[in-house]
């Protein structure tokens, strides 16, 4: 009985559909036909194999919706060349996650600015993202306040619940800000805490001086090597 219930609980992968290579040429070529480099379509397909299983009429579809949204046709090749996965959507899901960003506060010229930058917002489902503004209201902020961090550091609409309820913890026990610096969440707990310890000991204020903690690698290893007191 054991063993039958452990292979029912195997989950079979499903092998990827591949195209005859006649079909997978012509797709390639009607990306770069788009504006992709050859360069950017074989790291794209290699990175998600999926996208070649899509029919050219499908994808060509998508991407003039995205450019009928309001992107650029530079900003479309950008957002796909770091998340392939996006032409295995469609335009209807791709337009729902926009309307309903607008939806929830932000205008157009907002939405188009912070997904360029943050592509994997395409990757959330509108279900996720509603949470993550709802959780963020909780915390006390405003609507008003969310729209602006989401705008000046959209990678946080990308991040899970759980991952910044875990920082707002943590920013909230250091009684260090983070509304006016949002992408202080970007952050992890781990690297905070670890260099929270290492400032404590040397005696730095890192309430009233909490820069150091979010230098980058290169300037806080020469910080971490200058000549604080041990």
């Amino acid at each position: 009985m054991k063993e039958k219930n452990a292979r029912q609980s195997v989950r079979v992968k499903r092998p990827i559909y591949t195209p005859p290579q006649e079909t997978r040429d012509f797709r390639i070529r009607n990306l770069e036909t788009y504006g992709f480099s050859k360069e950017q379509v074989v790291k794209m397909a290699a990175r998600h194999p999926a996208i070649l299983g899509c029919t050219a009429e499908r994808t060509n579809s998508l991407l003039s919706n995205l450019e009928g949204y309001g992107f650029s046709k530079e900003q479309v090749v950008k957002m796909v060349a770091r998340h392939p996965v996006i032409l295995g959507y469609t335009a209807e899901r791709t337009n729902s996650l926009l309307s309903n960003l607008e939806g929830y506060g932000f205008s157009k010229e907002q939405v188009v600015k912070m997904v360029a930058r943050a592509p994997g917002i395409f990757c959330r489902t509108a279900e996720r993202t509603n949470s993550l503004f709802s959780n963020l209201e909780g915390h006390d902020f405003l609507k008003e306040q969310v729209i602006t961090m989401a705008t000046q550091f959209p990678a946080i609409l990308t991040c899970a619940t759980e991952r910044t309820n875990t920082l707002i913890r943590w920013f909230t026990v250091n009684t260090i800000s983070f509304a006016e610096k949002p992408t202080r969440l970007g952050w992890s707990v781990a690297t905070l805490e670890e260099r929270r310890k290492i400032l404590e000991r040397r005696g730095h204020d890192y309430i009233a001086k909490p820069g150091p903690l979010f230098y980058g690698k290169t300037q806080w290893e020469r910080f971490a090597r200058s000549a604080i007191p041990a």
